[in-house]
């Protein structure tokens, strides 16, 4: 009975997710997913099953199916926004290492109206990592902080990440040949098996990133926390080089097209999602409470029928 249970909950919940999925308006998928909460007892049977939802919430957020846009609202202007920042050796700079910026206007029929298909070279900077010598390590209270993988599963840490075990100053940075990396910017592993884990963390501070991390800064007109939700979309693995380490290169991440929102709509977004993460942790802990229940119950009757 319970097995049937299970496999009926698993087909109604991946209908309902790939019906919201494939809903071409948001007020559909919005409607759906209502359904999916209010009947969570019977869709979401185990905490695993969270996951799946925040993943869907993720898919819905980057594909524009999550709030509705507004009419005149468009992301283009931030795009020439960005080129007029630019002054006219940066811009050359820029043609010379990523090359003049391709017609991405091809795809537009797949994305929301007045989003705009972009690559991450066209949205931010890339920062990458310092080696960290054993002899500069455990050090706290010190005005930088140093970031590592380790730091991104510390407790406490999340979308921002607020605490790390190292810390460094000026004397450290120039001797190690760090360069901070800004507030805003997102991090997340880029070498090794921390690839699959999908941690991704906003700096809060001035900071400094290990060689085994990679960071970008977003432009203005980015909301950082917006950049962090689509980074947390993307599945790392599919872009890592095959080897005995597996790896992110810059060039590949670059390639990535995706479709960018007006920065207003961004901020709902975020907002929205920031709102459906809070209930998929109440859920979560819902649902693990359930099962530590279940398993004392389940212990007790055995231990009875034994005596």
């Amino acid at each position: 009975q319970q097995q049937a249970a299970k496999a009926f909950s698993d087909e109604l919940r991946v209908s309902t997710f790939h019906h919201m999925v494939q809903s071409e308006k948001p007020e559909d998928a919005h409607d759906a997913l209502q359904i999916l909460v209010e009947d969570s007892a019977l869709l979401l049977t185990k905490p695993e099953d969270v996951e799946d939802l925040r993943k869907l919430v993720l898919d819905l957020a980057v594909t524009g199916k999550l709030v509705d846009g507004k009419e005149g609202d468009s992301a283009y202007g931030i795009l020439e926004n960005l080129e007029l920042t630019k002054d006219k050796t940066e811009l050359e700079k820029f043609i010379k290492k990523y090359g003049p910026r391709p017609d991405l206007s091809e795809g537009n029929e797949l994305i929301p109206e007045g989003w705009a298909n972009v690559r991450f070279v066209d949205i931010g900077i890339w920062s990458g990592g310092s080696g960290f010598p054993k002899k500069f390590q455990g050090l706290s209270g010190l005005p930088y902080s140093f970031c590592k993988v380790s730091d991104l599963s510390k407790f406490g840490n999340g979308k921002y990440l607020k605490q790390t075990a190292n810390t460094i100053d000026k004397s450290i940075l120039k001797q190690i040949k760090a360069k901070l990396i800004d507030p805003g910017t997102v991090i997340f592993p880029k070498i090794g098996g921390a690839i699959a884990t999908n941690r991704r963390s906003i700096i809060t501070s001035p900071s400094v990133i290990d060689n085994n991390l990679l960071g970008i800064t977003p432009f203005e007109g980015i909301s950082p926390e917006w950049l962090y939700y689509l980074l947390q979309s993307i599945d790392m693995v599919k872009y890592q080089k095959s080897g005995p380490i597996p790896a992110l290169a810059q060039g590949t991440l670059n390639e990535i097209i995706f479709g960018l929102p007006p920065l207003e709509e961004q901020e709902r977004i975020v907002a929205r999602v920031d709102e459906l993460m809070e209930l998929c942790d109440q859920l979560e802990a819902k649902l693990s409470s359930q099962v530590e229940l279940a398993d004392e119950y389940v212990t007790a009757s055995a231990h009875a029928l034994v005596s």
